[in-house]
C-alpha cells in the first residue's frame, strides 16, 4: 500500500495578490523584470506585449451567456466535482465578482489560448495573461509562452497552456496546490460516498467516529510536521493533507475490497519499527533541525494519531470488514512510520 511520505519543505507567504490593469503590471514588470529570476530574454518584448493587450477589445460580459448563480471560474473550467464546463467557466470569468490568485482573468487566458469552448485566439489569452497580474517573473514567463505559441500558429495547438506552468513564486505555489487539491478532494469524496453508501446505522455512525479522529489526526500532521518556515508553507501544507487524505482512502479502499488484502508486515513487526523511529526522533536535538517541526510536535502528532488507528479499527469491526484487524493495524502502523521516516531522512515511497 504506497503512500507518499510527508516531506519537510520550506513554503509560501499568506499575502493575497492584488488584480492591476495591465498598463499598471507593465510598468511594474518594466522596473522589475530587469532583476527578477528567472529573466527571459524577451522581457522588453513581453512588457511591449502587455502595453498593446490594455487596449485590447474584450469580449462583452454576456457573449457567453448567462453565469451560474455563485458560480466560480476555475472549479467550473477544471470541472470540480463533475466534467468541465468550459462554456460556464468563460460566462462565469466575464460576468465579474471575487477574483483569487487564479481568477478571472487566469481563467480567460487558459480559454482564448486553449480554444476551450471558443476559437482560439491568441491575443485575448496574451491580454487575458497580463490582466491577471502576478510576480513579475510569472507574467514575464507565462506571456513569453504565450507569444511564443502565437508564433508556431497551429502548431502550438497540440500544447495546452496552462495558468500553472510558470510558477516563480512561493503564493502562486501554494495557489496552484490548492486548485489541484480541490479537483482531487472530489474525486475522492466521490469514492468514499459510493465506498459508504451501503453501510448501515451502525457502520455509519462508526464511519463518523472514523473520520472525526482521522481528521484531527491530519490536522495534527499538518501543523506540527510540516516545516512552515518558507514561502512555499501553504502549498506543502496542502499537500501533507493531501498525502493523509490519499493514505486515508487507499486503506479504506482496501478494507472493503473483494481481492485479499496485500501482503506487508506483520502487527508485531510494524510495531517494532514504529517505535524504533520515534524513540530516535525524540532522541535528536531539534534545534533547527526541522525548521519549525519540534519533537513536542510530533509528540501532538503521534497522539492524535493513536485514537485514529483505534477508531478506523472500531469502524471496521462494526461495518463487518473481512479484513483482519492485525493486518488493519499494521498498515496504519506502517504509514504511521513512513512520516517519522521522513524526518529521520529515510522518505521512502
Amino acid at each position: 500500500m504506497p503512500h507518499r511520505s510527508l516531506m519537510l519543505r520550506s513554503r509560501p507567504s499568506g499575502r493575497r495578490l492584488e488584480t492591476r490593469s495591465p498598463l499598471v503590471w507593465a510598468s511594474l514588470c518594466s522596473a522589475v523584470l530587469a532583476v527578477a529570476a528567472p529573466a527571459r530574454a524577451d522581457d522588453r518584448g513581453v512588457v511591449e506585449a502587455c502595453n498593446k493587450a490594455g487596449a485590447l477589445p474584450r469580449p462583452a460580459s454576456d457573449s457567453a451567456g448567462a453565469a451560474p448563480k455563485g458560480c466560480d471560474p476555475l472549479s467550473l473550467y477544471d470541472g470540480v466535482g463533475g466534467k468541465p464546463d468550459h462554456r460556464a467557466a468563460r460566462a462565469c470569468a466575464l460576468s465579474g465578482g471575487e477574483d483569487d490568485f487564479i481568477g478571472r482573468a487566469a481563467v480567460l487566458s487558459m480559454i482564448f489560448a486553449n480554444g476551450d469552448g471558443v476559437a482560439r485566439d491568441d491575443d485575448l489569452a496574451i491580454a487575458y495573461a497580463c490582466d491577471a497580474g502576478g510576480a513579475p517573473a510569472e507574467i514575464s514567463g507565462r506571456v513569453g509562452h504565450l507569444l511564443e505559441r502565437k508564433a508556431k500558429g497551429a502548431e502550438a495547438g497540440k500544447i495546452r497552456f496552462d495558468f500553472c506552468d510558470d510558477i516563480t513564486s512561493g503564493m502562486m505555489q501554494s495557489a496552484c496546490t490548492g486548485r489541484a487539491s480541490r479537483v482531487k478532494g472530489a474525486e475522492r469524496d466521490a469514492e468514499i460516498a459510493r465506498l459508504t453508501a451501503r453501510f448501515n446505522s451502525k457502520a455509519k455512525a462508526g464511519y463518523a467516529s472514523l473520520r472525526k479522529a482521522f481528521e484531527a489526526y491530519r490536522t495534527a500532521v499538518a501543523d506540527n510536521e510540516v516545516d512552515i518556515s518558507g514561502t512555499a508553507r501553504g502549498a506543502l501544507i496542502t499537500e501533507a493533507q493531501d498525502d493523509e487524505e490519499t493514505a486515508f482512502l487507499e486503506t479504506l479502499r482496501a478494507v472493503f475490497s473483494a481481492a485479499p488484502p496485500p501482503a506487508g508486515a506483520s502487527l508485531t513487526d510494524a510495531d517494532a519499527a514504529l517505535n524504533a523511529a520515534y524513540r530516535k526522533v525524540q532522541a535528536l536535538d531539534d534545534q533547527g533541525l526541522w525548521g519549525t517541526v519540534t519533537k513536542d510536535g510530533i509528540k501532538t502528532a503521534q497522539r492524535a494519531w493513536l485514537p485514529y488507528r483505534d477508531a478506523f479499527l472500531a469502524f471496521a469491526k462494526a461495518a463487518g470488514s473481512k479484513t483482519s484487524a492485525d493486518w488493519l493495524a499494521a498498515r496504519l502502523t506502517e504509514r504511521r512510520t513512513q512520516n517519522l521516516g521522513a524526518l529521520l531522512g529515510n522518505d521512502s515511497r
